[in-house]
């Protein structure tokens, strides 16, 4: 009796010791997620709001962690990389690189480290932790950088090739082969003979009776407030016609504009158009706006002329009107129609200069 009684009174004594004694933790020993949510529920305990999220920042001295990969690959390399680098084809798989000419666009997300020559997996997708040095927020895009196969939190110049989302502060899912919202093509040549290339197609199709609205692309670029800037370009196609040997193209056109129905056609269209120019502008614009802005030629080859009209009903004729002859001591040969506000008007044109 005196045992059991003795015990009792010891386990009573430690059970007293170990709640008079401070619990203690070394916060440096776990991980930074567990430090938050302490640090998070500490704050929270006084009505303090949590931790905010801070700035993205990759581990670039090979300490990412791989935690999970989809679609896995064996590629043969044909330079360095390490655990978690971005991995593009040029001439060879290599580190994704944003700032070499031509640029690597990111495809794979490397799994294992290699040189040149080894051959590793990669994969298509992979949730890659950053390190306990990324205090990110979930939900921030993350970027291929300028340092080949690195990542970078905020899109700069080159650095434009969206390659995942942050799931927490400091991991992210990876995904650059699909996650590219700034793509760009590196040079990419066919060798067909024959037919056409199509490089990108969007074909949506409204499939129920309404009052929406179909888009085939929007670009819409903006300049935020304050800021300024030098040229903002909606789209611009720059056709490159290469080289000094023989070689005819028979059209090269910058634009082309197709308003088509099928043949037979009932349908009714209450305006057609194939450009339409919008003015919604305030402040001061010194120049313009402009509904066309024709420069001068830069090449050894003059402009043309300004316009190549068919000769067709309804928009020009080089037969004269009636009402258009011996407007002027110089012959006219045609004209060209115009409608201002709703009234017709035709524009005189002439058979020699003034």
């Amino acid at each position: 009796m005196k045992t059991i009684k003795a015990f009792f009174i010891a386990m009573v004594a430690a059970m007293v010791a170990i709640f008079q004694t401070p619990v203690r933790m070394d916060l440096g020993a776990v991980s930074r997620r567990v430090r938050r949510a302490f640090y998070d529920a500490l704050l929270r305990g006084y009505g303090f709001p949590a931790i905010a999220g801070g700035a993205f920042a990759d581990h670039t001295t090979g300490g990412r962690v791989i935690e999970e990969g989809i679609g896995p690959v064996k590629i043969t390399l044909s330079g360095t990389v390490k655990v978690g680098d971005l991995v593009g084809y040029s001439s060879g798989w290599k580190a994704a690189d944003m700032n070499s000419s031509p640029k690597v666009y990111a495809e794979l997300v490397a799994a294992q480290p290699g040189v040149s020559g080894d051959v590793i997996t990669a994969f298509r997708t992979a949730r890659v932790d950053f390190g306990s040095s990324c205090t990110a927020t979930a939900g921030d895009r993350v970027y291929a950088s300028t340092d080949a196969g690195q990542y970078v939190g905020s899109a700069s110049n080159d650095q434009g090739q969206l390659v995942g989302v942050m799931i927490d502060a400091q991991r992210a899912l990876i995904n650059p082969y699909y996650a590219l919202s700034n793509f760009k093509w590196p040079n990419t040549e066919y060798s067909n003979t024959s037919g056409s290339v199509i490089v990108q197609q969007v074909k949506a199709a409204l499939a129920a009776t309404g009052s929406a609205s179909l888009t085939g692309l929007e670009i819409a670029p903006k300049v935020l407030d304050a800021v300024a800037a030098a040229t903002i370009s909606g789209v611009k196609v720059a056709i490159d016609l290469e080289g000094t040997s023989a070689g005819t193209v028979t059209m090269a056109q910058c634009f082309e504009a197709n308003v088509g129905s099928d043949s037979g056609t009932s349908r009714t269209v209450t305006t057609a158009v194939c450009y339409r120019a919008i003015n919604n502008c305030h402040g001061t614009i010194t120049n313009g706006p402009f509904v066309i802005d024709v420069d001068a030629h830069g090449g050894n080859v003059v402009w043309g002329a300004f316009a190549r009209l068919a000769d067709v009903a309804g928009l020009a004729s080089v037969t004269n009107g009636s009402t258009l002859n011996d407007i002027s001591a110089t012959a006219n040969a045609g004209w060209v129609k115009v409608i201002i506000g709703s009234t017709v008007r035709y524009l005189a044109a002439y058979a020699e200069k003034a």
